[in-house]
């Protein structure tokens, strides 16, 4: 009888052995995924005994857990070169209704290229405008009471994009154009942009780095710590803004000139930084 007790009394202490580490290996591993804690099996004690494994379980993980691991000062830095844009981009189309699409496609034609000669004449090369689209579209007539609608005539309109290197012409560009197209002319809108951004980026995104390596050296010094080296740099989304400007669809007479005129913009870089703590 007190050998089969003490058999009982063994299977229930290896039970709780074994539920204890079921129970370590969950919090290890739960360790592991928050942590970047690698956890491996010990090394089985010379006793064999489950208690002893356990332990030397736990042990194996703490010592992963060094005093200042795992630390580091994280910060986002900021750039920005401020320049002045030196192309414009104005788009322009022309717009004909008629009765039938061959003789609507007709005007549009004809419109456009007096567009076209009008920019080239102003000095605009040929590789600086393109098409935009080019749409065909039905007229209809809803005034009748029964039936469906009533196609009336056809609309097309051809759009182009212009650009003007030598800001200081775009003004008379765009008037050229304008004049040129008469009633048909639509014109949708003025941008100014950099023609070579780059440059610009290049600086602003040196700046940014410094920026955020002023910035960890602060909050280094405010925690009475010393900055290591970068451990990471990763750059955000950054560039020259467009200046847009819209345009009304009308006539613009032939004196005086349009007014427009370019504001400077910044080029902008940002970029994160993980810096180490020594």
């Amino acid at each position: 009888m007190s050998r089969a007790i003490e058999q009982g009394r063994t299977s229930m202490r290896r039970a709780i052995t074994i539920l204890g580490l079921a129970a370590f290996a969950l919090l290890s591993l739960a360790a592991a995924a928050c942590y970047d804690v690698t956890v491996e099996p010990a090394p089985a004690p010379e006793d064999g005994s489950d208690a002893a494994a356990a332990v030397a379980a736990v042990e194996a993980v703490l010592e992963q857990f060094e005093p200042g691991d795992g630390g580091g000062i994280s910060v986002n830095g900021t750039g920005s070169v401020t320049v002045t844009p030196d192309i414009g981009v104005f788009d322009v189309g022309v717009e004909v209704t008629e009765e039938t699409v061959a003789l609507a496609r007709a005007g549009a034609a004809e419109a456009m290229q007096r567009v076209r000669d009008a920019v080239a004449a102003s000095g605009v090369e040929d590789r600086d405008v393109s098409t935009r689209s080019f749409n065909i579209y039905p007229q209809y007539d809803y005034s009748g009471e029964e039936g469906p609608p009533e196609i009336i005539g056809y609309t097309v309109n051809n759009w182009i994009e212009v650009k003007v290197r030598d800001i200081d012409s775009l003004s008379d560009i765009l008037d050229d154009a304008v004049t040129a197209g008469g009633d048909a002319i639509r014109v949708g809108g003025i941008s100014f942009r950099v023609d070579e951004p780059e440059q610009y980026s290049e600086e602003a995104r040196m700046l940014a780095v410094e920026d955020a390596r002023a910035r960890a050296q602060q909050l280094a010094d405010l925690a009475g710590v010393t900055l290591g080296d970068a451990l990471s740099i990763s750059e955000s989304s950054g560039g020259f803004a467009r200046q847009t400007f819209a345009v009304a669809e009308a006539g613009v007479a032939p004196h005086p000139t349009t007014p427009l005129k370019p504001r400077q913009r910044p080029v902008e870089g940002t970029g994160h930084q993980d810096f180490a703590i020594e």
